[in-house]
């Protein structure tokens, strides 16, 4: 026997039924049709808006009144966040500018295998030959390898996706469109490879999470000139600690590039540490000591925030110049930094909350000490002792538990535009 409850479901186009059927209430089945706003041209329709209640899987239909449905317009379906799926037929043969925009739950795009102008892999919409990455949907998951066929990575392409941590750009890509990476607010590093040449305006505005923008890519130690930036927001809103790394031969940099300064490198420490995994934390439990000039401590390792500097990490690393400690760190270990007598400026974050005891003993050249907020809270035995004469520690105006002097040292007050700076001629860091 059929439940009492049962219902059945027709289309609306159906005819027949009317309010029940064989006693049983009809209930309308939901098509794209409830959901889309068609706007008719001649003999083609373009959809131009799409009701913010859309949910689930959509598949655009390829007729509407009878006539195809060649295009997509401008924003289309932004802000569409229940949308998980998008299905697009063949006829489509336009999709114009940021369609599928902070649609936060769409996890596909797909195209019909027969459409002559776009094409889809895994989920990501593409041009028909996937030489430009036209949209990636922003509820997809937190890495992606951008395919090496692409030449151009297109305007808002990953514009709003919170859950990206990080991207690799291929080799092939030369050309990185408007706001293709805004609001990628989880996005905390990024390299840009050599083959890149030009840059527009508001790629990465509003990545908060945004500190090292890596210039020449990580497997090569020379090359990666400064492509073209178009417009005065490529790095807009980024981390207040976000630095430019390149090569030491690059070109077309200065001291400052993209309104950001600028660090020398030949390569990234990332594969140069000792990292231990501790749940969802990370500490640095040690580095070669061959490694020398400036130093980036990352902030992520493994999609893990990198928040704990262990005991004796970088103990007689004599050939390291300078550190800027991630802004996920909380805790620098007893001895982490002894005997790097090279050492000439370190900044430490205001995530910092505890320095231990002897750590930055025998920097016989640290000169200069960079507090970006408040005074840790726990502060162990001589940690700048025997420190060089002329030594200071730098803070911020506003910034508490300092004095006229910390451990010794005098205190200058700065604003917040002169902490963080790089000279250009600071002797970049590698490993031999």
């Amino acid at each position: 026997s059929v439940p009492k409850d049962a219902k059945i479901f027709i289309n609306r186009e159906a005819t027949g039924f009317g309010k029940t059927f064989g006693g049983f209430p009809i209930v309308y089945k939901t098509g794209p049709n409830d959901y889309l706003t068609y706007k008719v041209s001649g003999d083609t329709v373009s959809i131009i808006d799409c009701k913010k209640s859309a949910t689930g899987d959509l598949v655009i239909p390829a007729t509407y009144v009878g006539k195809p449905v060649t295009s997509i317009g401008r924003q289309a379906f932004s802000g569409c966040s229940s949308l998980t799926s998008v299905m697009i037929p063949d006829s489509v043969t336009i999709i114009e500018f940021g369609a599928f925009n902070n649609c936060s739950s769409l996890t596909s795009i797909e195209v019909g295998k027969g459409n002559t102008r776009y094409s889809s892999e895994d989920g990501v919409l593409f041009d028909k030959n996937k030489t430009k990455l036209i949209q990636f949907p922003a509820g997809k998951s937190v890495h992606y390898t951008i395919p090496e066929s692409v030449t151009s990575i297109g305007g808002y392409a990953f514009d709003g996706c919170s859950s990206l941590t990080s991207v690799t750009i291929s080799d092939s890509v030369t050309y990185i469109e408007e706001y293709a990476f805004s609001s990628c607010i989880s996005l905390a590093s990024v390299t840009i490879p050599v083959s890149v040449i030009s840059i527009y305006n508001g790629t990465f505005e509003g990545c908060t999470s945004l500190m090292i923008i890596n210039f020449g890519g990580d497997s090569n130690k020379f090359g990666g000139d400064a492509p073209k930036l178009y417009g005065a927001k490529v790095f807009s809103k980024v981390s207040d600690n976000a630095k430019v790394f390149i090569n030491p031969d690059a070109i077309g940099f200065g001291e400052t590039y993209g309104g950001l300064p600028v660090v020398y490198k030949t390569v990234l420490p990332t594969d140069h540490l000792t990292y231990k995994v501790s749940g969802n934390t990370v500490t640095i439990t040690d580095c070669k000591e061959t490694i020398s000039g400036a130093l980036a401590i990352p902030l992520t390792y493994g999609g893990k925030p990198v928040t704990r500097i262990g005991n004796m990490a970088f103990k007689n690393c004599g050939s390291l110049t300078s550190v800027i400690i991630g802004n996920n760190v909380t805790s620098i270990g007893n001895w982490a930094f002894e005997g790097c007598h090279s050492l000439t400026n370190v900044t430490i974050p205001d995530s910092v909350t505890r320095i231990g005891s002897v750590t930055f003993r025998g920097c016989s050249s640290l000169k200069s000490i960079t507090f970006e907020g408040n005074a840790p809270s726990s502060l162990g035995a001589d940690v700048f002792k025997y420190l060089p004469i002329g030594a200071t520690i730098k803070v911020p105006v506003g910034a508490t538990g300092f004095g006229a002097t910390f451990e010794g040292l005098p205190v200058i007050i700065q604003k917040k535009s002169e902490i963080n700076t790089f000279s250009k001629s600071a002797t970049p860091f590698s490993l031999t």
